[in-house]
């Protein structure tokens, strides 16, 4: 009997093994083109830094035209930011529950395995993994500012699940003309550890030799995150002692050869930042099943792509400028109103001051002793143009981040009374570009539930029972393999790029489903109901009911059916070793023939011999049902004949119903 994989073992941390000249010589190199990767982008950091000042309405550096002059900004930056959070927040996560991915199967006899995976990653999405929508609530307050983010999947051997947890771009350093993440030849992700942290791992075994790196002080100033100081001046927050010269570790997915290799292979380093001291070593492609599974923890989110970089832009590049500006008119029509109301006087030499130097400024007094010798200064005020230039600058503001009257909610300008189609058809347009960008994330989330199926290939236990989030079935428990993560398949979110509102989600499902209903491919022939599509029915009015976010409205209404699989796919998937279960409405004859010919040419099997036995028990039931349904009184009917309808179904064999030789 093979012996069970234990999942630590795709953990063992290689460094223990390699000398310590050797992993001296792989952290110096590594370290080095780490470093030349952050000089590089050094640059993208500086504006970083700069957007987030911005994004928090930090004061410019203006210097005032006189004491007290005005020095305010304005928050552009961020209310385009805090709208497309929220409203991408509503059409990633506001999909009808438990929905929140589907599989697409690659093969044809993965379809089983592929539908088992779906619920699972479901159930993992919305219950297991607390944090994740936490964890992407922070991510999309990122990317529209920065353009870039990314999210990190791993395995969390403490709590025995997966983790996928935000990172922000500033701490994930990848060579700055990467074309993709892909392609790039390292990643690195900087992380600040406290001592006791660090200490703790070692004492675990994840971390070794991390004594010396703390008596030598491992902290690097140059490479401390640029964006901390602008963030702790406008929250009032400062780091605590504990927190002070924080070890920085980079955790690099590159290509190397370690002693013993015969080529460069992938792995996965820890090492420390300024004296290049390597921790740990494990192994990034490892060997399941026969299968090569190679797993990438990070995924890379793009808001618009930079044809010329890996960092993609958001919109803090194209309306820095437009902020600035702003900011330039907003101070000057505060500085314009604040001489007009408080006016300042030119003063003669005969006025009898004593002072030689004054300084005037608006509603400054001064006492004179010849009040003919004071003049008022007469000002214009505030110029109109100013006020027309931000009416200007706000529409350009809204024309690229999409920010429309209807979108957000209000009144369209110049329009009294408008129609409920045309405004409906405006916020549609509105919506065109954002839901350009939500595809974009969507793609991009395809990435992310590929690493989840590869952990639960690696990680989950070999057989899972889990609840099947949704079912109103009597058992809603179901069980899931480590094999079935194995299945050639692909994830989709099912999230919505169009969605404005649940009443517009509401809408779009009533009107699919009139139409459905009138169709006559679905509901057959009226009068006798021959040919109804009940399935597709049932169906839409489950999809209707959830647009209402009430999940104890679908609890009257019964399941829809899983498609029923042809008799030799079903034989090919318990060749493999998938059980099948019957459904109650297949044909039992048909298929009971193609499952005997199977084992006849195949030989016996242990799925499939139970799996012939549920199905003469099945067709066995359907026979006594029919039996004491013909038992029952029934009315006379011309021409009957007496016995009529005795016997199995449709001529069956008797040696169809009878048990495996």
């Amino acid at each position: 009997m093979a012996k069970e994989r234990d999942p630590k073992d795709l953990m063992v941390n290689l460094a223990e093994d390699i000398k310590l000249d050797d992993l001296n010589e792989i952290g110096s190199k590594i370290g080095t083109l780490i470093q030349n990767d952050i000089n590089d982008r050094m640059g993208w950091a500086t504006a970083r830094k700069r957007w987030l000042e911005m994004h928090l309405v930090r004061a410019p550096n203006r210097i005032p035209q006189f004491p007290g002059g005005a020095n305010v900004a304005m928050p552009i930056i961020a209310a385009a930011d805090l709208e497309f959070q929220s409203r991408s927040y509503a059409a990633l996560f506001e999909q009808p529950y438990p929905q929140r991915v589907r599989s697409i199967p690659i093969e044809k006899h993965d379809t089983i395995r592929a539908r088992r995976a779906e619920k699972y990653i479901n159930f993992q999405l919305i219950v297991e993994l607390e944090e994740y929508e936490s964890e992407w609530d922070r991510l999309l307050m990122e990317i529209p500012i920065m353009g870039t983010a990314f999210t990190k999947t791993f395995w969390c051997m403490e709590e025995d699940r997966p983790k996928i947890l935000f990172v922000p771009s500033e701490n994930v350093i990848v060579p700055f003309r990467s074309p993709s993440l892909k392609r790039a030849p390292r990643v690195a992700e900087r992380t600040e550890m406290r001592i006791d942290e660090l200490l703790d791992q070692e004492r675990a075994g994840f971390l070794i030799d991390i004594e010396g790196v703390l008596n030598e002080g491992d902290v690097k100033e140059e490479n401390q995150p640029m964006t901390r100081e602008p963030v702790e001046d406008i929250s009032g927050e400062t780091k605590g002692t504990s927190e002070t010269n924080m070890p920085g570790i980079f955790e690099v997915e590159t290509n190397l050869m370690l002693p013993g290799d015969s080529e460069p292979k992938p792995y996965t380093l820890w090492i420390s930042e300024t004296k290049n001291r390597v921790h740990r070593i494990t192994k990034r492609a490892h060997e399941i099943n026969g299968k090569k599974v190679k797993f990438d923890k990070w995924t890379d989110y793009h808001f618009i792509p930079n044809p010329e970089g890996f960092y993609s832009l958001g919109y803090a590049h194209f309306l820095e400028p437009i902020q600035r500006t702003a900011n330039t008119i907003v101070n000057q029509a505060i500085d314009a109103a604040r001489m007009s109301n408080n006016p300042f006087a030119f003063v003669g030499r005969g006025a009898g001051l004593r002072r030689r130097h004054m300084k005037l400024h608006p509603g400054a007094i001064i006492d004179v002793n010849d009040a003919q010798q004071v003049q008022v200064a007469k000002l214009p005020g505030m110029d109109q143009a100013l006020f027309q230039l931000m009416g200007v600058l706000q529409q350009f503001g809204d024309n690229i981040t999409s920010r429309t009257d209807e979108i957000q909610g209000k009144v369209q300008k110049g329009v009294r009374d408008p129609t409920v189609r045309g405004t409906l058809a405006r916020i549609e347009q509105g919506l065109v570009g954002f839901g350009v960008i939500i595809k974009r994330i969507m793609r991009q989330q395809r990435g992310e539930y590929q690493k989840l199926t590869v952990l639960n290939q690696m990680f989950v236990e070999k057989e899972k029972v889990f609840r099947v989030l949704g079912s109103t079935a009597a058992d809603p428990f179901e069980k899931v393999e480590r094999d079935d993560f194995g299945a050639k398949m692909s994830f989709f979110s099912t999230a919505d790029p169009s969605f404005a509102s649940p009443q517009q989600r509401r809408a779009e499902s009533m009107q699919i489903m009139e139409v459905a209903l009138k169709h006559p491919l679905l509901i057959g022939n009226p009068e006798t109901g021959e040919g109804m599509n009940a399935p597709a029915q049932l169906q839409f009015l489950r999809d209707f009911l959830r647009t209402y976010d009430k999940s104890d409205l679908l609890t009257s209404i019964p399941e829809v059916p899983e498609p029923e699989m042809p008799p030799d796919e079903e034989n090919q998937q318990m060749k493999e070793g998938i059980e099948i279960k019957p459904k109650p409405t297949e044909d039992d004859i048909a298929h009971l023939e193609r499952h005997q010919a199977y084992r006849e040419e195949t030989g016996s099997n242990k799925l499939l011999d139970a799996h012939i036995v549920a199905h003469q028990r099945q067709a066995a039931e359907k026979v006594r049902a029919q039996r004491e349904a013909l038992q029952q009184p029934q009315p006379a009917q011309p021409g009957a004949q007496n016995g009529a309808g005795a016997g199995p179904p449709g001529g069956a064999p008797a040696g169809l119903l009878s048990g495996p030789q």
